[in-house]
């Protein structure tokens, strides 16, 4: 008597909210998107497992550098801006390209020029964005209407 109570109180829990029960099933439907509809449903993804080394095994044959060389490196542009977001090359081998906090977009020109101004990013009076390739050999002095330039992608 008590297991009949039982499957009755449990088959009318499903049907008391059956908008509730056609939600869950439709959010079902859709996630699992089996008429291929979605963004991704025409992708054939197989997962392709990746042997990773272990941390102590890489780390006991990286390269040491006892010598302490980074101390003697040169900082470029200290305290005038910030930067990079991202390195860029170009199709021939050029670059790296990084933009900077103040707007300009800087090539690396080799050990002996340095840094070059390759192109300014400015924001016109009405909000409107345009960008100027230029080769400036002066340097730059930013104002208010610079931006950062975040990512770098050269076509």
């Amino acid at each position: 008597m008590e297991k009949k109570k039982l499957l009755l109180l449990r088959d009318k829990a499903l049907l008391q909210h059956p908008i509730l029960l056609l939600l869950v099933l439709v959010l079902g439907f859709v996630v699992m998107d089996p008429l291929q509809m979605g963004p991704l449903g025409d992708r054939e993804y197989r997962p392709v497992k990746h042997n990773i080394a272990p941390y102590k095994q890489v780390m006991e044959r990286w390269p040491r550098d006892n010598e302490s060389r980074l101390g003697f490196g040169k900082l470029e542009f200290e305290d005038q801006v910030f930067g990079p977001e991202s390195l860029e090359f170009d199709a021939l081998g050029g670059g790296p390209y990084t933009g900077l906090a103040d707007g300009r977009i800087v090539r690396w020109m080799g050990s002996d020029l340095g840094w070059e101004t390759f192109a300014l990013w400015m924001w016109a009076l009405k909000g409107q964005s345009r960008f100027v390739l230029t080769a400036l050999t002066q340097p730059h002095t930013s104002n208010g209407s610079m931006r950062r330039s975040v990512a770098v992608h050269l076509a």
